[in-house]
């Protein structure tokens, strides 16, 4: 059963607790759904993928791409590292391709975007408790100059981790 629920910054959160368990709940679903289209014709966007775009399209693809980027920093970690590589592809290569993919990543966030929640741990009594854990990564010249991509995903869990042991784990914070 739903405890409160309110929405800060576009992004809604709810507290819920449901068998004894209590989480909260960070969602962008009312946002995902309200993403438009790229403003690039369907008949355009089937032409050569290797066609050039034009000024204005370039524009439509910044525009959706912003449109992602929140989606990407706040809750769609999922999505976050292709956002930026689109990003820079959009600025070096600028082609059809670039526009495709981004119509394409619009459509996959409409249809499933991801709710995050952030776990109530009752093994933690105190702060000192909490187990910290930061998973980074690189990929070395996989953008279409040569530079290299990194990101991080940093989550809290119990003291059971940091033994080893299997736990629940909330996503706190990333970035590619």
């Amino acid at each position: 059963s739903m405890k409160q629920c309110f929405r800060h910054t576009g992004i809604d959160l709810e507290v819920m607790e449901k068998n004894n368990e209590r989480w909260i709940q960070l969602s962008q679903d009312f946002y995902a759904d309200s993403l438009q289209d790229l403003a690039i014709s369907a008949e355009r966007l089937r032409q050569d993928p290797k066609d050039p775009l034009s000024p204005g399209e370039a524009a439509a693809c910044r525009a959706a791409l912003g449109a992602l980027q929140w989606l990407a920093t706040q809750t769609q970690v999922h999505i976050c590292a292709r956002v930026n590589l689109l990003l820079t592809e959009l600025t070096v290569t600028k082609t059809l391709q670039t526009a495709k993919e981004i119509q394409s990543l619009i459509k996959e966030v409409r249809q499933d975007p991801v709710t995050l929640r952030l776990w109530h741990l009752p093994e933690v009594t105190h702060w000192q408790d909490m187990t910290v854990v930061t998973l980074a990564d690189q990929a070395h010249a996989n953008r279409p100059q040569g530079g290299s991509t990194g990101g991080y995903l940093t989550m809290l869990g119990g003291p059971q981790i940091a033994q080893g042991e299997a736990g629940r784990l909330s996503i706190v914070s990333w970035r590619d």
